[in-house]
């Protein structure tokens, strides 16, 4: 049995969204054949703000909403068309840990989140005959270069390394883990 998986990373201009129609990001030239299992991570989203919900401009809300909810929609849609008709599969998305416990200054970054869960668990529900699975990780800081340069305590980033072994381990028991979305807590030592 062939594996299709699809770890991709979208780029939203908010001026010019490239993401409306996902059979465009995602490319048509996956032609998935019915006796293959399919797997995608779309790693979709972003941070602005950082102020109090009553000091947030509605352009930042907005902004929350396409990087964080409207793309991952848009691709689950598109992942879910593609995947209905295969032998199955599965798809991770990269929710937050503040979508579980409120934060000031992430108001709309967390309920932008908050609202992606909803969206895991209702297409895990609605896609369970389909035999695909939908789960999402919830890191607390991705270990990157630029969160290095503000977060306090090291202790609290996420290695990519560990994040793609666990995904890896989501796509390859899709048929008993759905609707999940996993709290990561920091790897770096």
């Amino acid at each position: 049995n062939a594996r299709y998986f699809l770890f991709s990373s979208f780029l939203y201009n908010l001026e010019k969204p490239i993401a409306e129609k996902p059979e465009i990001a995602m490319n048509e030239r996956y032609n998935i054949p019915l006796s293959t299992t399919v797997s995608a991570s779309p790693t979709v989203g972003g941070f602005a703000g950082g102020n109090l919900l009553e000091d947030t401009e509605i352009e930042i809300f907005n902004k929350m909403v396409k990087l964080n909810i409207k793309i991952s929609f848009l691709l689950a849609k598109y992942f879910i068309s593609k995947t209905k008709n295969t032998k199955g599969g599965s798809i991770c998305f990269t929710s937050a840990a503040t979508s579980f416990n409120a934060e000031k200054g992430k108001g709309t970054y967390g309920l932008s989140k908050y609202a992606l869960n909803y969206l895991i668990e209702t297409l895990a529900l609605e896609n369970k005959e389909n035999g695909i699975s939908v789960n999402g990780i919830a890191p607390f800081v991705l270990d990157t270069k630029e969160n290095r340069e503000w977060i306090e305590k090291k202790s609290d980033l996420v290695s990519p390394e560990n994040i793609g072994i666990f995904v890896h381990s989501l796509f390859e028991n899709y048929k008993i883990i759905s609707g999940n979305i996993i709290k990561l807590p920091g790897t770096i030592g």
